[in-house]
């Protein structure tokens, strides 16, 4: 068994199916044979017809009485047991839903936030869809432990931050020519595909450590402003300004720079421990060992100074090394592959939900990396491993629709992927859309002709559609 295949499925075969004994069985033939085949499988007595298509259904999981086996018994209970969980959380969620205050839609608006009035003591604040507006949030807030703030798809807006937020986290995106001024020290903030927006950071608000990170915008600018408390965005005098155009400093194709992360921050650029060395600079993302966004940067600092302490102590060159690479982040590849062993954990012990995430996990892992030539192929067989190993998920979990669009994701990426074949015709098949599955089967079929279940669904796909 491939280690990129779910348990209990056969291997491929590239032996092709001959219909006569005189050469490789077309989709023109498909159909007469599959013609034949129905019509005398309408003739079959009700009795057989009824052992079969329980049987079919039984091993497709597309059944709905009584449990069939107890491994179709524990598929049961793991469903109920996740149907319990998703109402929790679901709880959870509501419980999230109902601390957040969105203030949406004005225009020409110009005040201080007050929290039982604005917030109607609500503890997360949303600025959404906002235009020509003016929001500050006072220091009065301190005492009410504001958790978060968002700014969504707002324009020419200017928000005045002056409180403190439990979170120490602002995400602005969507957003067109707006200002934010900082006037409390905040740790992160995340801008996502924005047009010129300004972060503006007051006097001892912008510290060694804070972060921006940055991705999708054009024309960001961030303002470390040492000239004062009263000082103003845009008056005159010295303060230190990055502007980050993500799209011109992404390595990627214009149709994927969106997707890659930046981060801004005042930087030790002398490395001497002076307030005067400071610097705004903005670097590409990378993670460490512990996935942890970073900057390669930071990496390397951090390996010359373990460097320089295993020196001190007389460890030898090669222990060094291999101290300094283990800070590295393992590839994408690796990454990929390590959240796909275990969803197929997970798919063996019948967590199917929990499996679909790690797939999901393994997808995201590998999007940027490259598709083409020999380093992209296994890229994409992982791809597809993944895809369809999900589609196998959400099979089992009833959504036919989005096993559907799985397997698809397969075969556009290798149109001779067997699993990726059948369970595209055993997602129609459920989907009753019984036409549109016989040639995906047939097609599998003619890629793996001794696999029974491929069989199976293909003549059940083909009665069905008869019928219909």
């Amino acid at each position: 068994m491939s280690a990129q295949e779910t348990p209990g499925t056969a291997g491929v075969s590239a032996e092709p199916i001959r219909q006569d004994g005189t050469g490789e069985r077309t989709f023109g033939d498909y159909y007469t044979k599959w013609d034949a085949v129905a019509a005398d499988a309408v003739q079959t007595v009700e009795e057989q017809e009824e052992r079969e298509a329980a049987a079919s259904t039984a091993a497709l999981g597309l059944d709905s009485g009584a449990p069939q086996s107890e491994a179709e018994a524990k598929d049961r209970a793991k469903r109920e047991a996740l149907k319990e969980c998703k109402k929790q959380w679901d709880g959870v969620e509501q419980k999230k839903a109902e601390q957040k205050m969105v203030i949406s839609g004005e225009t020409g608006q110009e005040r201080a936030l007050e929290f039982e009035g604005d917030l109607s003591g609500r503890r997360v604040l949303v600025l959404k869809e906002c235009t020509d507006c003016v929001y500050e949030l006072p220091p009065s807030l301190d005492v009410h432990g504001i958790i978060k703030l968002y700014i969504e798809g707002c324009e020419r807006c200017t928000v005045n931050l002056h409180c403190k937020l439990v979170t120490s986290l602002v995400e602005v995106c969507h957003c067109d020519g707006c200002t934010i001024e900082v006037r409390h020290p905040t740790h992160t903030f995340q801008v996502d595909l924005c047009e010129s927006t300004h972060l503006w950071f007051g006097q001892n608000v912008l510290a060694p450590g804070h972060k921006v990170y940055s991705a999708g915008n054009r024309g960001l600018r961030v303002t470390y402003d040492d000239r004062g408390e009263q000082a103003r965005p845009g008056e005159p005098g010295e303060a230190k300004e990055s502007v980050v155009d993500n799209f011109e400093l992404s390595s990627l194709p214009a149709a994927q720079a969106a997707e890659q992360q930046f981060v801004t921050q005042l930087t030790n650029l002398s490395r001497h421990d002076t307030k005067m060395d400071l610097d705004l600079q903005t670097e590409m993302v990378a993670r460490d060992a512990g996935q942890q966004p970073t900057t390669q940067r930071e990496i390397q600092d951090r390996k010359d100074e373990i460097a320089a302490s295993l020196k001190k102590r007389g460890i030898d060159d090669a222990s060094i090394q291999r101290a300094q690479e283990r800070l590295d982040a393992p590839s994408s590849q690796s990454v990929a592959e390590g959240h796909k062993d275990e969803g197929n954990k997970a798919f063996k012990e019948r967590h199917y939900m929990q499996a679909s995430v790690y797939y999901m996990q393994a997808i995201k892992a590998l999007e940027l990396e490259p598709k083409t030539g020999s380093a992209g192929n296994a890229v994409v067989a992982l791809l597809c491993a993944c895809h369809s190993n999900r589609a196998a998920c959400q099979l089992k979990l009833g959504d036919h629709q989005a096993a559907l669009a799985d397997a698809k994701e397969v075969v556009a990426l290798d149109p001779t992927h067997v699993k990726g074949l059948f369970r595209q015709g055993l997602a129609l098949h459920a989907l009753k859309r019984y036409r549109e599955a016989c040639p995906l089967l047939g097609k599998a079929l003619s890629l793996q002709p001794k696999n029974q279940q491929i069989k199976d669904a293909l003549m059940f796909a083909e009665r069905n559609a008869a019928k219909g």
